[in-house]
Parts: structure tokens; sequence; C-alpha cells
């Protein structure tokens, strides 16, 4: 009887860890149906206009996979310096300086280059934009002490300065009216996987990182030391780990990341680098990375579920007519009540866990001397 009770027990708790995040999501479409009844609209018109547009049809589908893109590989960077135990706030700006090196190649070396040379190019070239421009946060933090929070927040506006003074003067075109460059030459532009669409090679090339950072930070000996430093540096240390060295190569792979979030940008979407082409999808990016737990599969799914919600409340938005802020609230509010469902679902799992803890210590027969 006892043994009945507990497995009811398990099956209830597991039946509440799957129930409590869809009814984060409930209470979050409850609360947004309100704020769409304060503007006169219909929720159904407004979440049906919502779905359709995020997924329904080539074009939609492919403008969610399209903002996917940078908001995976930026939060995918995020994630790993997270997981070393430091924080880079500075995405935008190493978003904007990886397309700014991505524009640098495609404009200034010869059109005709090879496309097998030209692609790795462009996206060698993005990355170490992003490097470098991560690099003096970095090694502040890691000499000095300083906080990178504020020097990574600091160096994404001196980023976005510098690619829009570059766009007014030298890189303009000059037949243009808009602060842009002119078009990148055939060669320089990434392939599109499906015809007719803005699904570009980045998209592979951002799944094939998603699973090659998973197997790193949970298969191989680096990922293990990069989560033992951002764990206990001391305890790393003592153990013979170059906490500094470890450090660093954080840093650095997570501003490659976000470069070459801004290379496929570029040249995958705009095939130009146009003053104000990113939708702020370094500050976006945090959240993802919060929401994913720091996991790079459960990151890629995050990417994609708000890349819905962008492109979906944008179409929401021309159907019913709602501010464009709302699009933003809305996000808000979904975030808020997730954040909510993970505490409880944590607790849950606690709960779990101690459970079959005690299941397994009363199967255990004790034995007398």
């Amino acid at each position: 009887m006892k043994e009945k009770r507990r497995l009811i027990k398990d099956a209830v708790s597991w039946l509440w860890v799957a129930a409590v995040p869809a009814l984060a999501l409930l209470l979050s479409f409850l609360i947004c149906s309100l704020l769409l009844k304060l503007y006169n609209a219909d929720p159904v018109v407004a979440y049906t206009a919502l779905f359709r547009g995020a997924l329904v049809g080539k074009y939609n589908f492919s403008e969610t996979i399209a903002i996917m893109i940078p908001l995976l590989l930026i939060a995918l960077g995020i994630a790993v310096a997270q997981t070393g135990d430091n924080q880079n706030i500075g995405g935008e700006g190493q978003f904007h300086m990886g397309a700014l090196g991505a524009a640098f190649v495609a404009i200034y070396l010869p059109a005709n280059t090879p496309v097998l040379f030209s692609i790795p190019l462009l996206m060698a070239t993005g990355a170490l934009f992003g490097m470098a421009w991560i690099l003096l946060p970095a090694v502040l933090k890691i000499k000095r002490g300083v906080s990178e929070i504020v020097m990574t927040v600091m160096m994404n506006e001196i980023g976005k300065g510098i690619v829009s003074c570059l766009l007014s003067n030298g890189m303009k075109d000059p037949n243009s009216p808009i602060h842009q460059t002119v078009e990148f030459g055939e060669n320089w532009k990434l392939p599109t996987i499906i015809p007719d669409t803005k699904i570009h090679l980045g998209f592979v090339l951002a799944l094939i990182l998603t699973v090659i950072l998973w197997v790193y930070l949970n298969k191989m000996t680096g990922g293990f030391e990069v989560k033992a430093v951002g764990q206990c540096k001391k305890a790393a240390q003592y153990a013979g780990m170059r906490v500094g060295k470890v450090a660093l190569m954080t840093f650095l792979l997570s501003g490659a990341l976000a470069g070459l979030a801004g290379a496929c940008e570029v040249s995958g979407i705009y095939n130009r680098l146009i003053e104000g082409f990113s939708l702020g999808f370094g500050f976006t990016a945090i959240v993802i990375s919060l929401l994913g737990k720091r996991n790079p599969l459960k990151i890629a799914i995050a990417a994609f579920c708000f890349a819905a919600l962008i492109t979906g409340a944008n179409a929401m938005q021309r159907a019913v007519g709602t501010p464009a802020t709302l699009a933003s609230v809305i996000q808000a509010v979904t975030v808020f009540f997730w954040m909510i469902s993970e505490f409880f679902v944590s607790q849950l799992r606690k709960k779990i866990n101690l459970l079959k803890s005690m299941k397994s210590t009363q199967a255990i027969p004790s034995t007398s001397n």
C-alpha cells in the first residue's frame, strides 16, 4: 500500500513538472489578452495572427529562422562565458564589430574570390573582430579584477559608434542616401539553403556549433575545466588548472560567436552593412541564455521560441493594429511567468529526488551483526 502511494506521489510530481511551464504560458497569454482588450483588439484574432505570422508559410517560417540565427549564436557565446563564471553583456557591440569585419573583407577584397575561400574568410574575420572587441574587458577582468559587466556594456556603445561613423564617411555607398555600404559581390554572400527564403548557410553553422558546444561542455576535458573554474576557482587552481587561461578562452569564444553572428547577418540577410541593422539581438540573447540554463540544446529551443515570438508579434501588430511596444511587453510577461515556473519546477524536482532517495533507502534490507 505504501509503495502504491509513493508511486502515485511520484507520478503527480512529474505531472506538475510538465504542467507548471504550460500553466506559466497560459497565464502569460491571459495577461496579454487583457492588454489586447485595452486596445480593443480581439485576442483570438491577435494570437491567430501571431501563430500564423511566425510559423505558417515558407516566408513567415524563414523570417523566424533568420531571426533565430543571430539570437542563437550570441546566446551560445554568453552561455560559454557564464559557464566559466564570467559575464558578457557586450554581445551587441561584438555583433556590430563582427559585421564590420565581414564588410571589410567583402568590400575591399577581390569580388571574384572563389567561394571556397571567401565564405570561410568572411566567417573567420567576423569571429576575429568579435574576439578583438572583448579582449580588453577580458584582460582587465583577469589581470586587474575590473568588472567585465561594466566594460562590456560600455564597449557596446563604442562599437556601435564606430560602425555608425564609418558608414557615414569612409565606407558609405556614394550612390545611396542611406548610411550603408555598397552591396557585396555574389561570392561574398552566404548561399541560401532553401530558395526564395532567408534561411542561409548560417543556420546550418549555428546548429553545428550548438551540438559541438554541447559535446565540448558535457563530454570533453576542456568543458569540465570550464565548469570547474566557473563553480570554484580556488578548487580548480588547487587541482592544477590554469584558471586565467580558461577564463580568457571563454571570453574569446564568447566574443567570436557574437562576431560570427554579425558576419552571418550582413552576408546572409542584407548583403551589405547597414546602420541600425541590429534588432537588439545582443540584449535579447542574454535572456535566452538565462532561459536555456547554459545548456546549448535548450538555448537553441529558447532562441527559436523567441524568434517566433518576435516575428509573430510583428504580424499581430499588422493584423489588429496594436502598438509596436506591445510586442516587447508580451515577451517580458512571458519571460516573467516562465522564470517563476522554473523556480517551482526546480522545487518539485528536489522533492522527486528526495522521494526517490527515501524509496531506495527503504528498499535496502537491514542487516544485523
